[in-house]
């Protein structure tokens, strides 16, 4: 009641606080109201005062305005904790995997903070960016500078007119040459880890990055094993440096295969296990 004895109704501001009476019976409110005139959604403890800041209710994390009490939606930062966190359009933080404005965002299922760099989540690396999204899986090409360039039949893929010298006439990849692709610097084409670094007669000193579809094998481009520039177990983002090409030309193998030995019993059958780099990585650059 006011100082004239009257019922109030609305909102009151008491010795500093503010409160929400009912605009019909005058009782006083609590917990999370939405006050239309003022589009935003406040929250009342059981005191009847308006709460500002982070608070838990119901087992929810909520955040209010520390002007205004507004609940707050979306992306916040919370610089006392040093963290982004995501509220859902209902105010209560969230977890786990989000997707906002049609990207892909993680938020720590403990503490809701949202994640940066590569993470591993149940078994799989995921690369994100520093605001928070999801490095989409992009393809690019081993020589930037010249992009697709040109090939003779015998570098292409597959059964082609100059490629009779191979067995079965099946060539397992795409050979990229010093001449019509210059530049030292080979470029990972896609991302993924790097899983194996080697030497095979034939492959000569090898690279393979396996993402969660395919195996890349970089091979025949690195006179020793000093050009490889990468280390088993390291995260690879399309475009990274593999290593620097000394020789003829970089030969780039793609297969589904994850048993890479397996793969290379089959590099002069073609039988599927083997994949057309050209039409992958033409195709994935049109389509990212």
């Amino acid at each position: 009641y006011g100082n004239n004895g009257q019922m109030q109704y609305g909102q009151r501001n008491i010795d500093g606080h503010w409160y929400m009476f009912d605009t019909y019976n005058g009782a006083m409110k609590t917990g999370l109201v939405y006050i239309p005139e003022q589009n935003k959604t406040v929250y009342y403890g059981n005191n009847g005062q308006m709460q500002y800041g982070q608070r838990n209710i119901g087992g929810h994390w909520y955040n209010f305005d520390t002007y205004n009490g507004a609940m707050k939606t979306g992306l916040v930062y919370i610089p006392e904790q040093r963290k982004t966190v995501y509220y859902g359009s209902n105010g209560q933080m969230q977890y786990g995997w989000q997707t906002i404005n049609n990207k892909k965002y993680y938020f720590d299922t403990f503490n809701g903070a949202m994640k940066t760099g590569t993470v591993n989540i149940n078994g799989k690396n995921y690369t994100f960016n520093s605001d928070g999204t999801l490095k989409q899986d992009t393809w690019g090409w081993p020589f930037p500078s010249v992009g697709q360039g040109s090939f003779t039949g015998a570098q292409l893929f597959g059964v082609n007119p100059g490629g009779e010298f191979r067995t079965n006439g099946f060539h397992d990849g795409l050979d990229f040459g010093s001449y019509d692709h210059p530049g030292s610097s080979v470029h990972a084409v896609h991302s993924g880890v790097v899983t194996q670094i080697g030497y095979i007669a034939g492959l000569e000193n090898y690279v393979v990055v396996q993402s969660d579809e395919y195996s890349f094998v970089y091979q025949e481009a690195f006179s020793n094993r000093g050009n490889i520039t990468v280390h088993v177990g390291q995260q690879i983002n399309t475009g990274d440096v593999i290593g620097y090409r000394d020789t003829s030309h970089l030969h780039l193998g793609i297969t589904r295969e994850k048993n890479i030995m397996r793969a290379i019993a089959n590099s002069f059958n073609n039988n599927g296990t083997w994949l057309n780099p050209l039409e992958l990585i033409r195709n994935g650059i049109a389509n990212q």
